[in-house]
């Protein structure tokens, strides 16, 4: 068992085994303290994708900023492809290599 700490919500996830693990995509609504969390088997493009339609179902009629580091996951051709579709709905903030200060 794992505990995984996001905001101030702590998440109980079981794991199995030394190399076992769980991604876990997460966004914070500022103006509310709303949690959005998101489990996948793998962080990746198709998953990272999946929690971004689930960030705009949530919020389909709201800006959506979000703050990601460099992570190839979050530039992939299908993940711009979805960002153009959507317009502005979506403002990416994206942190400078190699700064770990800037993303606990």
């Amino acid at each position: 068992m794992r505990t995984i700490v996001f905001g101030e919500v702590k998440w109980k996830v079981p794991t199995c085994g030394h190399h076992a693990h769980v991604s876990v995509f997460g966004a914070v609504n500022v103006l509310n303290g709303d949690t959005v969390l998101h489990r996948a088997v793998a962080a990746n493009a198709t998953t990272f994708l999946d929690f971004l339609k689930i960030l705009k179902s949530r919020y389909p009629d709201q800006l959506i900023v979000l703050v990601l580091d460099n992570a190839r996951i979050h530039h992939v051709k299908m993940v711009r492809d979805f960002l153009r579709q959507e317009g502005e709905s979506f403002h990416l903030i994206f942190l400078p290599p190699y700064s770990p200060q800037l993303n606990p």
